[in-house]
């Protein structure tokens, strides 16, 4: 008999990994179970050997003990998620493979959790299900729980749902899923070299993603979990074509014209690092009217040139066919995401959904909110370097291109001037500019604010000056956060209630909401007139809002007048100490 149960040994795997303590709340949501099952849990590892295995600590948490062999299991896929392991998700996914409809005391007995801890679970659980076509998670009292959808949209929920590097037959206890493993390792050793002969490179969660997917239509298959016929012929495709064939020459299994489309749909959708020369001009044409509406709305002249151009009309043609098919990319980092970039999502919902004439889901917008921050980026305030010096064009070129491009994110303008320029008004200069430097060395030691390098500097001189840069951006960071707080401090009230339907009257044009953490909606909006400001209102009575209990609301109304960048960081701050109070330590 096995020494550790298959929880025990995930507790193992995840302190192995932690090159220091983990605390309890970290250890439990990593292992999906409550602190006090973790304890025992603990406990019964500690028995097994005459020195405990893990050593605890009030204050600092869990870790393991040096002293200690630490065991090494035969597969570390049974015990080292990749992620966070989801109770939802594992409700789901057990779902979706059952042939019956369990109920909830057999469902907790699978994941070794209470009924309770199910219970609790569930209302995400139906939330995640509604977000896929025409799916719903069916709860009865009599007949058990089970996933309503058609297959396709079946298989395309459990790729979503089973995307972390789980052993879910172990975790789930569904022998029937042992064989999922074999069929990812064969379609891993095929695929990379078909993609890149075919002048395909996919983004590596893209190409995680597709394996799996082809994986799940197998297992499916076999576990007699087949698709309806449909009343569409497969359209021949080269690429889907190959993959199903070496597919066939590997693992035996032949797929059917319905899953070949499937696959070919999935194909479409699917996110390129590399890719073809050619543009959309749908996609093009969004993207400007994305910026004339940014310019309308906040006065910021943002312009998506060159490369992110390129990439953004490339995402923004797949991310359409998949939200238009209700096949939703995986989302990733969806909580933090609202937390992190308010603004870029903001100006998503108000300024590009218009654009494209559709509403972009949670799921997709951590795709596209990195290319607004990208494009935003220049309008923040970056560090100002003055650079005197008598050298040649040729070398002051150099040398300012190199100083540059070490630090491309954080400094703005280069002004290269010679000594005499220079001293025809040395304050002026000294003012507008917090970082010095110069070539010269009479210079250097007449001011002691200048910085002396050589007139070819080395690696040592360029580190020195970046984290000179380095230094002064963060300091004007800290004055720009601190003149925002003092200028925008959040205020707190109470109030009794609001309704739903008063949040939905919410103009969309100018007005954003979204849901942050657990129970706080998030209203923005950019407005031309008045004062800017930071409202937190708390409800005597909590609302239902896209299925979650609202007992707060946040309203940042920001004025243009105002540095729209600096104040939205400011919102983040807020949404940010929010965020970390639920999931941290952090005081509210």
């Amino acid at each position: 008999m096995d020494k550790y149960s298959n929880r025990q040994k995930m507790v193992i795997a995840n302190l192995r990994g932690q090159h220091g303590w983990l605390s309890g709340a970290e250890l439990s949501a990593a292992i999906g179970v409550c602190k006090k099952t973790l304890q025992n849990d603990i406990k019964d590892i500690n028995a097994t050997s005459k020195k405990p295995l893990i050593i605890a600590n009030n204050r600092l948490g869990y870790r393991l003990n040096p002293d200690c062999n630490i065991p090494v299991f035969e597969s570390e896929k049974v015990c080292a998620p990749a992620g966070r392991y989801s109770t939802p998700k594992a409700i789901l996914i057990l779902l979706l493979f059952s042939n019956v409809h369990p109920h909830i005391e057999e469902i907790a007995d699978k994941l070794y959790l209470s009924r309770t801890t199910i219970n609790t679970n569930l209302p995400q659980a139906k939330r995640i299900a509604s977000r896929n076509k025409g799916s719903k998670l069916v709860v009865s009292p009599r007949g058990g729980l089970w996933v309503e959808a058609d297959e396709e949209t079946k298989r395309l929920m459990c790729a979503k749902l089973m995307n972390e590097d789980l052993d879910y037959a172990s975790m789930l206890q569904m022998p029937q899923l042992a064989d999922l493993a074999r069929i990812e390792s064969s379609i891993h050793i095929l695929l990379p070299e078909i993609l890149v002969r075919n002048r395909i490179v996919i983004t590596g969660q893209a190409y995680q993603d597709f394996v799996r997917f082809i994986s799940i239509c197998i297992l499916r298959s076999k576990l007699g979990m087949t698709m309806a016929d449909s009343e569409f012929d497969y359209k021949s495709s080269v690429l889907v074509d190959e993959i199903c064939q070496r597919v066939y020459n590997e693992v035996g299994y032949k797929f059917t014209d319905e899953e070949k489309k499937l696959i070919r749909e999935h194909c479409h959708e699917l996110n390129l690092v590399v890719k073809k020369s050619s543009q959309d001009a749908e996609s093009i044409r969004a993207i400007k009217a994305f910026e004339r509406n940014i310019y309308r709305m906040t006065g910021i002249e943002v312009r998506f040139g060159g490369g992110l151009q390129k990439n953004l009309a490339d995402h923004i043609k797949r991310m359409r066919r998949r939200i238009l098919a209700e096949h939703n990319n995986v989302g990733h980092y969806t909580k933090e995401l609202f937390a992190s970039y308010p603004l870029e999502v903001h100006l998503i919902k108000t300024c590009l959904e218009p654009a494209l004439f559709l509403r972009i889901p949670d799921a997709e917008l951590g795709y596209v909110v990195l290319y607004v921050a990208a494009a935003l980026q220049p309008f923040r305030e970056r560090v100002k370097v003055l650079f005197v010096s008598n050298a040649s064009a040729a070398i002051l070129y150099t040398t300012r291109e190199r100083i540059v491009q070490m630090n491309a994110e954080l400094v703005g303008a280069v002004e290269t001037i010679p000594q005499y320029v220079y001293e025809l008004n040395p304050d002026k200069y000294l003012k507008e500019y917090p970082v010095h430097l110069t070539t010269e060395p009479a210079l250097a030691m007449q001011s002691s604010d200048f910085v002396s390098i050589s007139v070819f500097p080395s690696n040592q001189q360029l580190e020195q000056i970046r984290r000179l840069i380095t230094a002064q951006s963060d300091s004007i960071k800290t004055a720009r956060k601190t003149l925002m707080r003092q200028k925008h401090p959040k205020s707190i009230e109470k109030i009794s209630s609001v309704s739903e339907e008063q949040l939905q009257m919410a103009d969309k044009r100018v007005i954003s909401v979204k849901t942050v953490g657990k129970n706080l909606l998030c209203i923005t909006r950019i407005v031309a007139k008045g004062e800017s400001s930071i409202e937190i209102y708390e409800l005597q009575e909590s609302i239902r809002y896209s299925g979650k209990n609202i007992d707060k609301i946040m309203s940042a109304s920001c004025c243009i007048e105002d540095n729209i960048l600096d104040f939205f960081d400011r919102v983040a701050e807020v949404l940010q100490e929010y965020t970390q109070k639920q999931y941290g330590n952090v005081p509210y």
